[in-house]
């Protein structure tokens, strides 16, 4: 991260790569990620629609996110564990709408 704010990494992403009507998917055990965050401001500005996958707690997110999928846990472990389903459920969807 030289010469550049390590919390802006992914705002910066999304500033090269997003434009208007891309989906930004953001992945925060707490919601309270300043990385995630960021780049979910970044990308509402964009026009970008916002996915937060969180767990059960209230968070900034999900203030942000248009979606807000929360894992229903509070322990850290167990919300990252039960993120990895919802992943792969999200992922399996969208190859059968886009690949059949």
């Amino acid at each position: 991260m030289n010469d550049c704010e390590p919390l802006l990494c992914f705002a910066q992403q999304i500033n090269g790569y997003g434009k208007a009507g891309d989906v930004f998917l953001g992945i925060s055990t707490s919601g309270n990620s300043l990385n995630v965050l960021y780049a979910a401001v970044a990308a509402k500005a964009k026009g970008m629609k916002v996915i937060g996958l969180t767990g059960a707690k209230r968070n900034r997110l999900e203030e942000l996110a248009d979606v807000c999928i929360k894992a229903p846990e509070t322990e850290t472990y167990m919300v990252q564990e039960l993120h990895l389903p919802i992943y792969h459920c999200l992922c399996l969807m969208l190859e059968g709408r886009f690949f059949g």
